[in-house]
This record gives structure tokens, sequence and C-alpha cells, in this order.
């Protein structure tokens, strides 16, 4: 024991010095500057990571990754800059959503409609969990390098669920889940043996849906004679997609980088790497508005989990350099959106949503600050990301105007909620509990450790349907849509496609987030090339804070794995007695 714990603290140690030293290696690089450019310039950029809303630390790379809108508005940067003469491009990671795709493709045709050549190398195309996307990605480019064998499946987008109940039943796990919505086939996965007729056909309608966004994207680009054959042959190779136009060349890397430097010989040009570019441009932008008379934007990305009000400052920090999921945490958002209601410098309010629900009280105070945003006289636009669903459309609701993308998740009105009854499980492995409640008490609503009394299942059905009508009264509101049509065609927990949502009223337009800031500015009184100061709420932190972060989570971390060591004996001499963890419950969630 004594040797697995030290052990582990120096892992810990080790990995610690290691970040501390590629954040100071950032925050030097930082400090340096942005670089300067020549006269004329290509483009060199490598997506070998997978895009992100937000920007992520590169440990190995020295800096910070682009996110996938430095990718979008850089290239509609490059599209306008007469210094850049083309773009060569190498794709290494290609497990997008059809969404990103949508948003990154609609930068690249701007850049493509400027005349200036666009080279893409990547040595397959293959995604064998998102099909056609990395086929529809190679579509928007001139000239397609594909490594000699590499290939192609372009088989249709699939929805792929699995059902866990029958297992649940062999361990002993009984779900006890209650929803409002037919269609919010949430729990599913945990009650059912196989999905339901809505799962089923709502399925069917999204990855139909979805497929026939990535092929339009291929076949509006590509002069495709015989696309079914091509389909019904499965996985296409290297020969098969140049002799269809797919690709246009085959070669391998170090070929195509001396096609690139030859082609930047003959234009008089140098080689640039994105992110040496991105750093000049965002500097040079940073300049022209420092101003006071420049407009203030400010910008507010709200990604992941929506936290109920109660969780600890831990879970709502769980994304930091270290990894793990983004979440959000309404008390940042309330205090933010608060502050930027009384703000007297800022003149309008974009909010990014990449979220698949959460809490209903933390989505209520988000919206409700949203609320006092508008009161204050400033305008909010809501664009969507991959998913604003459930909860991410409740706090979605109270713009004044809402973007997504076609393929974007939305919808979901509807709420579930349950917990994991363990009896079954403790009576296998011998285990007891000893169960007391109050006075005149026979409620086990929240105890993994009995079965949901009648009384329990009544309750929790009655907070169901007490949030589901709350739901649909204020979509009525906002959107303008009677609650009847809500309930019978629109919510029930059917999840829709951006532009499903926009022919349902759910949405105002289809775009992305740059989309989103030229509407802004539009309204502003501004063109899409003035520029606005964007001033992001809550502060983003510092390498420095980032740092700190990773500090406090190591030291958490180096606490806990410690206290657990120590425990262990403690644990184990109990276990005959049952003091074992137990799994919390699921309260009412979008």
């Amino acid at each position: 024991m004594k040797f697995l714990k030290g052990f582990f603290i120096t892992l810990g140690v080790l990995t610690f010095i290691s970040l501390a030293l590629s954040i100071t290696g950032i925050v030097i690089a930082m400090n340096k500057g942005a670089p300067d450019l020549p006269d004329q310039l290509l483009v060199r950029m490598d997506i070998d990571a997978p895009l992100s809303e937000s920007r992520a630390m590169s440990f190995t790379k020295g800096r910070f990754l682009p996110s996938l809108h430095d990718y979008v508005f850089t290239i509609h940067e490059m599209a306008r800059d007469e210094r850049v003469k083309g773009l060569f491009v190498r794709l290494g990671q290609k497990d997008f959503t059809p969404t990103q795709i949508k948003e990154l493709g609609r930068a690249l045709d701007t850049f493509r409609a400027s005349g200036k050549p666009m080279r893409l190398y990547s040595e397959d195309l293959q995604s064998f969990s998102n099909g056609l996307t990395p086929l529809a990605f190679a579509s928007y480019f001139d000239t397609v390098w594909l490594q000699p064998l590499g290939s192609a499946y372009p088989g249709p987008f699939s929805a792929e669920v699995p059902f866990f109940k029958d297992l649940l039943a062999k361990i002993g796990i009984q779900p006890e889940f209650e929803k409002q919505g037919a269609y919010k086939t949430a729990p599913e996965t945990f009650t059912q043996s196989e999905p339901s007729a809505e799962n089923r056909e709502m399925l069917k309608r999204l990855a139909t849906g979805i497929n026939n966004n990535l092929e339009k994207i291929i076949l509006e680009r590509r002069a495709l004679q015989n696309w079914d054959a091509l389909q019904e042959q499965v996985i296409l190779s290297d020969r098969t997609l140049l002799e269809a136009g797919l690709v246009h060349q085959l070669g391998y890397y170090d070929q195509f980088k001396a096609a690139m430097e030859q082609e930047a010989l003959d234009s008089g040009a140098k080689i640039v790497e994105f992110h040496d570019y991105q750093a000049n441009v965002n500097a040079l932008a940073r300049d022209d508005v420092n101003t006071d008379q420049a407009k203030k934007v400010a910008y507010l990305l709200m990604e992941g989990l929506i936290l109920a009000p109660s969780a600890s400052e831990a879970q709502s920090n769980k994304k930091t350099a270290l990894g793990g999921d983004a979440v959000i945490d309404p008390r940042l958002y309330e205090e933010a959106l608060l502050d930027i209601a009384k703000s007297d410098d800022i003149d309008a309010v974009i909010i990014r949503i990449d979220s698949p629900g959460g809490t209903p009280t933390g989505a209520e105070m988000i919206t409700r600050a949203i609320e006092a945003v508008r009161q204050s006289g400033k305008k909010v636009y809501i664009s969507m990301g991959s998913m604003a669903a459930s909860g991410g459309y409740w706090v979605a609701m109270p713009g004044d105007e809402i973007l997504a993308n076609p393929a974007t998740l939305t919808g979901s009105i509807g709420v579930y909620g349950g917990k994991f009854n363990l009896t079954e499980l403790w009576d296998k492995i011998g285990v007891n509990w000893l169960l007391e409640n109050g006075p005149d008490s026979e409620s086990y609503l929240f105890s993994p450790n009995h079965a949901m009394t009648e009384q329990d299942r009544a309750a929790l059905k009655a907070s169901m349907e007490h949030i589901y009508e709350a739901f649909l009264v204020r979509v009525a509101r906002y959107r303008n849509i009677p609650i009847e049509t809500l309930r019978e065609e629109i919510a029930g927990g059917r999840v829709w496609l951006g532009e499903e949502a926009l022919d349902n009223g759910l949405i105002d337009q289809i775009g992305g987030l740059y989309e989103t800031f030229n509407l802004a500015k539009a309204d502003l009184g501004l063109k899409e090339t003035d520029k606005v100061a964007v001033v992001q709420y809550p502060a983003p932190k510092t390498p420095i804070e980032e740092f700190l972060s990773i500090l406090d989570e190591f030291m958490n971390t180096r606490a806990n794995i410690k206290n657990k060591m120590s425990a262990s004996d403690f644990w184990y001499s109990h276990l005959k007695q049952g003091q074992v963890l137990s799994i919390e419950p699921t309260g009412p969630m979008l």
C-alpha cells in the first residue's frame, strides 16, 4: 500500500512539473508578440486535433490549439487579405460533427470565391463513426491529394444507441424513471430492451436529415454522375476516388509539401503557419478596435451540461488544461449577464450554446438573467453549435435572434428524472442496508437502496408535469407558438435539426457564429468588414490562471489519492456492514 501511495504521488509530481514547464513555455511564447508577415504568403494549416468550441492548451506544441471559431474567423480574414495567395491544409483529424463541417465549410467557400487556390492533403478520408464527413469536408477544396492506399467510406450517417435493461436486470439494477413527452427518449437506454416506436422514428429522421445535408455538400461541389453506384461499393479505394473526381492527386506528404513550396517559389510568396498568421491578424484587430469609439459586443460561450445552482465550484471548473468535460455553472453566467445588463459599454450580446441540456433550475436561472439583459435595452443573439437541446434550448429561448446550423440538434422540449434501484444487486452480493425514515414517512424517492413507493412515483410524475408545462409556457411566450401546437406537433421531447427548427418556428435563421456576428454588426449599423471589440464573459483564464487552476486540481487529486489509500483498510473491514458508496439519483433533467 505504501508503495502504491508513493508511486501515485511521484507520478503526480512529475506530471505537475511537466505541466508547469509547458505552461511557462506558453507564457514566454505569448509575451514575444505576434510575428511579422511577408507581403505575399501562402498559409499552411494542420488540422490534427478535434475541433472544439473553446481553445485548448497543447503542452507538446507549447501553444493554444485553435478553436473551431479561430479557424472560421481567420479563414474569412484570409479571403479578404490581399497578401494571402493560397491555403494548404493537412487533414489529420477527421471526426467532425456535421455542424462543424458546415460552419467551417462556409468560411472555405468564401475563401474559394476569392479566387485563391485551396489544396488539401490527407492520408485517408475514412471516418467510420461519421460516414461522409471527411468526403464532405474535402469537397470544399479545389485540389485534394490522397496518400496511395488511402480510402473513404461513403456510407450513410447512422445513429447507434445501446439499450441496457436486460444487462442491468442480470446484475440486479432496476431503473426507475419518469418522463414527460413520448419522444423524450434519454431514459430508454436504461429502461427498455429495444427502442420505442417514437425513438426509432425520430432517430431515422435525424440520421436521414444529417446524411442528406452531407450528401448535398458533396454533390454541389463535385460533378458526380454515379454517386449511388459509389455508395454501393461501401469502401472506395484510392484509384476509385481518383477516377470519380473525389480526389485529384495520389501522392505522399513530402511530394505535397514540395509542390506547395514550388508554388510559393513561383508566386514569390513565403509559407506561413496558420497559428502565426492568426496571431498577427488578431494583434492588428486589437489595435484597430483599441478606441473608445469601437462598438463592444459581449460574447458568452455556454458549453456542456447545465449544472444545478447548488453545484460545487469543483464541478463547474472541470474543463482545465488537464482535460475533462465542459459544464455550465449557472451562477457564473448569471453574474456575468447581470454585469452586462448594468454595463453602459456593451452594445450587443452574443451567446454561443453547445449543450445537451441539464437541470431546469440552472436553465431558468440563466434565462432570467438573459431577460435582464434584454430589459436593459441590449439585443441578445443566440448562436447554436452542434447541439442546443432541452435545457440548451431553454436558455436559448429568450434570444432576440436565434441562429442554428442546418444539422444542429435542438428542441427536445421535455423532461425526465428518476434513479437506479440497487436492492436486487445488494441481495446478490450479500449487502444489507438499514433504512430508517423519519416519523410517518414512507418515501424512498432519493434512495438507491429501496424501490420507489406509489407515493414516490406519483410525486415524481407531478414534478415532471409541472416542469414540462412551465417549459411549454415559456416556449409559447418567447416564440409565439400556440401551446397546443407545441404539445401536438413540436414538443413532447422531439429533437429537430436546425433546418427543421427553422420551419417550425423554434429558431429564426440558419447560420453559424460568424453569421451571428454579422447580424449583430448590421443591427449596430456596421459592415461585415468593420471591427468590433469582443468582450468575453466570464473572463477567460490567462495562462497563469490556468496554471493555478491545474495546481489546485493537482493538490486536490493528491489529497484524494492519499485519503483513499489511507482509508482502504477501513473500507475493507467495514464492507460486510454494507458501508459502501451509493449511486446518486437523477433529479428532474431537461
